[in-house]
């Protein structure tokens, strides 16, 4: 009992340790990308998302925190013993949430896969998942996930 109990309490750190760099890392890096003038969307959209119709930036810190319960409990124990955390963290939001969204989520809407952006939208799409990823290896880090 007190080793599901000890799981439930590191699943919901790493909920909100995912949440948390969706909101830092994730949104920062779609900020710059649009000062820089790279990305057309702003971060932290307030506007309906989702079917629960929440503010856009909260329907992604949700399902940011899910991924993070994923990556932080699953695949970051595996992938820490070949490259560092961050490098995990990194690649981890670079690819695995960016191939759900474009080859899953955006047929399951009924769109064209991967939204039919060109490929340097893609990237960048990529590219602030991946400081996402980063975020969450080095939030998990600092905050003392693995003593959760």
């Amino acid at each position: 009992m007190q080793a599901i109990r000890r799981l439930g309490g590191r699943a919901l750190f790493a909920f909100f340790i995912g949440a948390l760099a969706m909101i830092t890392f994730h949104q920062s890096a779609v900020g710059l990308f649009r000062e820089a003038g790279m990305f057309p969307v702003r971060p932290f959209i307030l506007s309906p998302s989702g079917p629960l119709r929440v503010p856009a930036v909260v329907n992604g810190a949700f399902w940011s925190g899910l991924w993070g319960v994923v990556f932080l409990l699953a695949f970051l124990p595996l992938m820490r013993r070949v490259m560092p955390e961050w490098v995990a963290g990194f690649l981890w939001g670079f690819v695995v949430p960016v191939a759900t969204l474009f080859l899953v989520v955006a047929p399951l809407k009924g769109q064209p896969i991967a939204y039919s952006q060109p490929w340097d939208s893609m990237l960048r799409i990529a590219l602030a998942h991946g400081f996402w990823g980063f975020g969450m290896a080095a939030l998990w880090r600092g905050l003392g996930g693995e003593r959760a």
